[in-house]
């Protein structure tokens, strides 16, 4: 089994092809299935992420079971999201709510309380055991902005990613992404002396993603 990949298709497509209990650690920031709509931000933004509909299908319960499977006795999966998923994560299975404090209110309604975070659900398959002390789960790391400052809709900061993988994992464990985006996760993992594997299905992004990667001398396979 390739490490170190970034493969441009479907991960239910990819995620079949693995084999039963070979990853260590998944973290992966799947479409939250809200479709912003908003007045706010520049045109290019708006034509980008909030006037499209990218999202608005996207179902997690249709690749729970394939993560389920390839994931190891005794370790954890990280999946971001919002309060809007929250009953899907519950029936599924998830053990708790992590919350990524980004140290601003974000977008919506003015005249309302600011959303400045996003939940974390943490689903645990067996009795793994957090790397190090035992940290509080609001985790306090600054976003790295809006609009132009960023390369996918729904990227995250480097640190953020690096931080999970580094509590839940070992070096030379391979960590999984299905929905890999920019390539945030690869980074993390190339920073913390891990391999692995990830599916985007838009070519765009594979490029992004390889491009990131080539300033960090990581081999990619495509």
């Amino acid at each position: 089994m390739k490490t170190n990949i970034i493969h441009n298709m479907d991960c239910l497509q990819g995620l079949k092809e693995l084999p039963d209990n070979c990853i260590d650690l998944i973290v992966t920031d799947p479409p939250y299935r809200i479709s912003y709509k908003s007045n706010y931000g520049t045109n290019e933004y708006k034509e980008r992420v909030q006037h499209t509909d990218w999202d608005k299908d996207f179902n997690f319960s249709d690749y729970y079971s394939e993560l389920w499977r390839v994931l190891k006795e005794d370790s954890f999966m990280y999946v971001w999201g919002r309060f809007e998923n929250y009953e899907i994560m519950k029936a599924l299975g998830m053990k708790r709510v992590l919350v990524w404090d980004k140290g601003h209110n974000s977008m919506g309604d003015l005249e309302d309380w600011g959303i400045g975070y996003e939940l974390i659900y943490l689903f645990k398959k067996g009795k793994p055991k957090i790397r190090g002390s035992r940290d509080n789960g609001i985790i306090r790391i600054t976003h790295i902005g809006y609009f132009d400052k960023t390369l996918h809709p729904t990227q995250k900061p480097t640190s953020v990613i690096r931080y999970l993988i580094e509590k839940s994992s070992d070096i030379g464990d391979i960590v999984l992404d299905a929905f890999m985006g920019s390539g945030t996760t690869a980074m993390a993992c190339k920073q913390t002396d891990r391999r692995f594997i990830g599916y985007e299905l838009e070519s765009k992004y594979c490029d992004i993603a390889n491009e990131r990667l080539k300033q960090t001398q990581l081999e990619v396979f495509v």
